[in-house]
């Protein structure tokens, strides 16, 4: 198995690695749609979020 890049973000559920410029939206994104955890994160000043339609919309 290969080192951990500290550079790069992972999912602390399944260990998937995210390491580009998109990695925590990428993350945030993961999380919500594999294992149905709500987030948001601001990706070039815009808010970004993930969870159910009604909490995403307000």
């Amino acid at each position: 198995m290969s080192k951990r890049d500290p550079l790069k973000s992972f999912c602390p559920h399944c260990g998937q690695q995210f390491g580009n410029a998109w990695q925590l939206v990428g993350l945030r994104q993961h999380l919500w749609e594999i294992h149905g955890i709500p987030g948001e994160t601001t990706f070039n000043g815009k808010l970004l979020k993930w969870g159910p339609e009604e909490e995403c919309n307000k």
